[in-house]
């Protein structure tokens, strides 16, 4: 029997025979200076030496505000010898219709590349969200979130990691729930991130007429040219109002009233940058 086959035996062993120890590890996820890099972490709780740092399978799913915009792209993984994918997107089940999911899938049964050493964090996979800085990213809570399963989608959201020395799943929760683009992660008030630039949210919406939007600039952006832009889902201009300003939160009102229903796109940009964007629906104004 080749080694990998004894390892996956004796994990099965353990596991049958009802031995699951103590769940011990967590993930974390962190967002990069740039505002639009995440990176997710395991931190364990336990040390785990080989064969038994094996990992059978492992998945992370977060959650974001429906009507945001998030396009991932440049999906790496970190650890040796392991390959992450992203699964399918769920927009507003309507279990939860606030939020979007996403979850990330280890694709290799068996994977060795894993350090499990008590306080130890190692990174798995990181990727960037093409839309720049769009508010708060969390991991779901597996005791609390209203779309675990079973749900409308049929979609298992759980986290879990499968670990050869716990005979089973060692996730126990989470060492960093959110990682938001708009808030520094310091004290109870977060504060604006001094580097940055985005939306904080759009109010109501969907919209009959007149609609708000939050926003910030910060110390790097105070005084600039930026703008927040209406446009329609063909990417053509409505809108354009020049925002700059000094740094701080600030609201902006528009009068929508006399374009169609439909849906549009808000954008605050400055200029040689891809903006932040958030989706907008427009109800009929006789409804």
């Amino acid at each position: 029997m080749s080694d990998y086959k004894k390892i996956l035996a004796l994990a099965l062993m353990v596991f049958w025979a009802g031995s699951v120890l103590e769940a011990q590890v967590k993930y974390q996820l962190e967002l990069w200076p740039d505002g639009q890099t995440y990176e997710v972490s395991m931190v364990s709780e336990q040390d785990w030496e080989p064969p038994f740092n094996t990992v059978a399978s492992a998945q992370v799913t977060l959650r974001y505000e429906t009507g945001t915009a998030f396009s991932i792209s440049d999906l790496t993984s970190l650890v040796p010898g392991t390959v992450w994918r992203r699964g399918r997107v769920v927009v507003a089940p309507e279990e939860n219709q606030s939020y979007d999911y996403v979850s990330f899938g280890l694709q290799e049964m068996g994977a060795r590349g894993f350090v499990f050493r008590k306080g130890n964090k190692q990174a798995l996979f990181r990727f960037r969200n093409e839309e720049g800085c769009t508010g708060p990213v969390e991991i779901v809570d597996n005791a609390s979130d209203p779309f675990l399963f079973p749900n409308s989608q049929r979609v298992k959201i759980a986290n879990y990691i499968s670990v050869a020395g716990a005979g089973g799943d060692a996730f126990k929760g989470v060492a960093g729930w959110s990682a938001d683009c708009v808030r520094t992660s310091s004290g109870a008030d977060h504060g604006i991130n001094e580097w940055a630039y985005g939306l904080i949210g759009v109010y109501p919406n969907p919209v009959k007429d007149r609609f708000s939007v939050a926003y910030y600039l910060g110390e790097q952006y105070a005084g600039q040219e930026v703008y927040l832009i209406l446009s329609d889902v063909y990417g053509r201009e409505l809108l354009k109002e020049n925002v700059s300003g000094p740094a701080g939160q600030w609201e902006q009102e528009f009068d929508i009233r006399e374009y169609k229903a439909g849906l549009y796109q808000l954008r605050l940009e400055k200029p040689g940058t891809r903006g932040q964007v958030r989706r907008l629906a427009k109800v009929d104004w006789n409804e």
